[in-house]
């Protein structure tokens, strides 16, 4: 956790502005991206949803992690942003400690 990167704004729906809650996180040593948006409920069936992606270990030049794949590697969805956050940071923990296959 302590070579953890927390980012400033959500890393994907980048321009939906009715994004009302995000966390950010990069994981460098693994190269993995974890990021959580919520929406005003009932745009979707869940309010919250978090995308993990693959990254190249580079920085674009809005100086954010350049995905190395488009497709996420994980999805999860929740109903509460007590629940988003809890999940955001279980996935964290658990891209931190698994080793994951690269996907091209």
């Amino acid at each position: 956790m302590k070579d953890w990167i927390w980012l400033g704004r959500q890393q994907h729906s980048f321009d939906d502005k009715r994004v009302t809650f995000s966390l950010a996180t990069y994981l460098p040593e693994s190269k993995v991206l974890v990021s959580t948006v919520g929406f005003p409920i009932g745009m979707f069936n869940e309010g919250f949803e978090t995308y993990v992606f693959q990254c190249t270990g580079q920085w674009n030049d809005l100086g954010y992690p350049t995905w190395l794949n488009p497709a996420e590697l994980e999805e999860q969805r929740y109903y509460t942003s007590k629940d988003a956050t809890e999940g955001h940071m279980a996935l964290c923990r658990k891209y931190e400690a698994e080793p994951h296959e690269i996907r091209l």
